[in-house]
């Protein structure tokens, strides 16, 4: 539960940092209609597949759920940040809402 909870801290921080830079980042496409909506799903750190990446943010924007090693947090930090996935360290995955 701690390590959740640090996990968690961390996207707020990370959230609100300006490192999140959206043009350098990989852009995975978008996603499958949740609730009519579309979201532009790119992966800002790591290597995991887009096929994997979009699995994990659809899955968690429809039902508010994700398995292990994923982390998620609904964007705060950011206007434009929807969401937001970790999987450790190494794989940051973030999802903008339409504009």
């Amino acid at each position: 539960m701690v390590r959740i909870m640090l996990t968690l801290a961390a996207f707020v921080l990370l959230g609100l940092a300006p490192a999140d830079n959206a043009a350098a980042a990989r852009h995975c496409g978008l996603t499958e209609r949740i609730q009519g909506v579309r979201y532009d799903v790119r992966e800002v750190r790591g290597t995991a597949s887009c096929r994997v990446v979009k699995r994990v943010v659809t899955s968690f924007l429809r039902h508010g759920t994700v398995s292990r090693p994923w982390v998620c947090a609904r964007g705060h930090g950011s206007p434009s940040i929807a969401a937001s996935w970790a999987r450790g360290e190494r794989v940051l995955v973030r999802v903008y809402a339409p504009t």
